[in-house]
């Protein structure tokens, strides 16, 4: 057993810095010592001096599969474990490099002279990987929530395990390829507590999109939305399929449309004095533009800023901007810990629609552009939306409830649509598109006409 200690590491540092490099390090040879691990614990409290408490709201596990994956996360993970204070354990399982080695390295970050965050990176390489999973439930704090930054895909035993153990589990759809989002529907719907930084990611263009539908000269639009087009950067990703999902999951009979045009942004310089929005990455969204007859609402993005212009309606041309949100290390992860435990429902609705999207994409289409209409019934529609059975979708429109509202939305901002109701017109349509009006009913009768004389028909 190998152990080393920093002279620098324990010195406390102002609140949202980064902690210093020092570390108490050790190397095990036979699974993982717990007792000794909270016992350098211990001694990274007494190196900084008394402090008066140590703050911990939840257990917060990352898990990854590659030393270059961790590093990669590192800072992310420490801001938002600031933000959140936790007890941080860092699993790190490398079974490409065939000898077997289990190190750990302990840390403490105070903040406003208490300890908010308590860090141990465990990392097992070769046969030693197993050790990882119970060395980990060993570390934990039973009386705080658990949750799991999972790095890896979304699916192996390993996930299985953590899904039956973990309050919620927190993913990246973005940072693979969007197939993987039906192993995540899998998933969802056997009642995982998944959630996912895509989907943060896409919070700017829900808001502005609820935002612009609820300006009072345009609400008379909220329940004739029909058709729905998003445009990503390069190729189509997770997080244009989540936002059409969405939209899917919250308008009945939505027409949806996907497709890829352009390049993704390049990396910008990591000096930049002043922080910016994200640059717009590969299969990130660059247009949502959806269709209430006669108005056209289009929301793109511009750099840094969001823009929504709406065309067609009586009121005549009308645009709104926001700005995007500077992006921060760990400011999504951030975001997705403020729920700690379950599942986001409106979430896990928008995966469903978006796996069976991505479905009729790669069957109909063979991965290029797709054009989906959901929840009709009666005949199947083709992939580029042409053969639909109008009398079926006019059956379907007389069922539906004429009074419902839906919701479109997350968090506080709410889009209301209103279903379409049954129709009111006394015309009948008959076989021929012949058209003739429907009898009146018996025993009504027409009031007199008070100048006398014949009322005319």
């Amino acid at each position: 057993m190998e152990e080393t200690v920093s002279d620098a590491y324990g010195e406390p540092i102002s609140a949202g810095a980064t902690p210093h490099s020092g570390e108490l390090t050790v190397q095990f040879d036979k699974g993982v010592d717990l007792a000794r691990i909270e016992s350098l614990l211990r001694q990274a409290r007494e190196r900084g001096g008394p402090s008066p408490e140590t703050v911990s709201t939840l257990n917060l596990v990352s898990i990854h599969f590659s030393a270059a994956q961790y590093e990669k996360a590192r800072e992310a993970l420490e801001v938002a474990g600031t933000l959140h204070p936790c007890r941080l354990i860092a699993l790190i399982a490398d079974q490409g490099i065939e000898q077997e080695s289990l190190t750990a390295r302990i840390s403490v970050v105070r903040s406003g002279g208490a300890i908010t965050m308590e860090r141990v990176v465990l990392s097992a390489t070769g046969r030693a990987v197993r050790h990882l999973e119970s060395g980990m439930m060993g570390l934990l704090r039973p009386d705080l929530p658990m949750v799991v930054v999972w790095g890896g895909r979304p699916q192996g035993d390993l996930l299985r395990r953590v899904v039956e153990s973990a309050d919620r589990i927190i993913t990246d759809s973005g940072a693979r390829p969007p197939s993987y989002l039906a192993e995540t529907a899998t998933l969802l719907a056997k009642g995982a507590p998944i959630g996912d930084l895509a989907w943060a990611r896409i919070f700017p263009w829900q808001s502005l999109a609820a935002d612009t539908l609820d300006v009072p000269d345009l609400r008379e639009h909220r329940g004739n939305v029909r058709r729905a087009r998003v445009v990503c950067a390069g190729a189509v990703g997770a997080e244009g399929l989540l936002l059409l999902g969405w939209l899917q999951s919250r308008i009945k009979r939505l027409e949806v449309e996907i497709h890829a045009e352009g390049e993704a942004e390049e990396e910008a310089s990591s000096s930049m004095p002043v922080p910016r929005a994200a640059r717009l990455g590969l299969g990130h969204v660059k247009l949502l533009e959806f269709v209430a007859s006669p108005a056209t609402f289009t929301l793109r993005r511009e750099k840094g800023v969001l823009i929504s212009q709406v065309k067609g309606d009586d009121d005549g041309f009308c645009a709104h901007r926001t700005r995007l949100p500077p992006e921060m290390p760990g400011r999504l992860l951030a975001l997705e810990l403020k729920l700690l435990s379950g599942r986001d429902e409106l979430y896990a609705q928008a995966v469903q629609a978006a796996a069976k999207l991505l479905a009729a994409r790669t069957c109909c289409c063979g991965g290029g552009a797709v054009r989906r209409v959901g929840r009709r019934r009666g005949r199947r529609a083709r992939p580029d939306g042409g053969g639909l059975d109008r009398r079926v979708e006019r059956t379907a429109a007389l069922r539906q409830d004429a009074g419902g509202e839906r919701a479109l939305g997350t968090g506080a901002v709410l889009l209301h649509g209103r279903a379409r109701g049954p129709s009111r017109s006394r015309a009948l349509q008959l076989p021929g598109g012949i058209r003739r009006s429907a009898p009146a009913r018996r025993g009504r009768r027409r009031p007199p006409d008070p100048r006398g004389g014949v009322r005319p028909g």
